[in-house]
């Protein structure tokens, strides 16, 4: 700025014209820079979104972990539990048998 002052008080149609060119090109550079910096906003932008919908989905999977329903899961337990001792009962009935005893 302080060039194209410089030739606007000398009258110099030369070094104005320098002068403007190169405050062209300082605006040109500061267009570029604000073109990248929309580019990474957006980005950043994007990955807010994303980390927005990665909670909320990890909320939602934690919300069903807790909502199990207790005394059906119990329930369930009870019920394997009884086919495990059934199970072991009846393996160690077999193989406590002996060749005399089906004689």
């Amino acid at each position: 700025m302080d060039q194209l002052y410089d030739a606007l008080q000398a009258d110099s149609r030369p070094d104005i014209e320098i002068a403007l060119g190169d405050i062209d090109k300082g605006i040109k550079h500061i267009s570029d820079q604000s073109a990248v910096l929309g580019a990474i906003q957006n980005d950043l932008d994007n990955r807010d979104d994303i980390t927005d919908t990665l909670k909320l989905t990890n909320k939602t999977l934690l919300s069903s972990i807790e909502d199990t329903d207790i005394i059906r899961a119990i329930s369930d337990l009870k019920t394997l539990d009884t086919g495990y001792q059934a199970a072991l009962a009846s393996a160690s009935k077999v193989m406590s048998l002996s060749l005399v005893d089906f004689l």
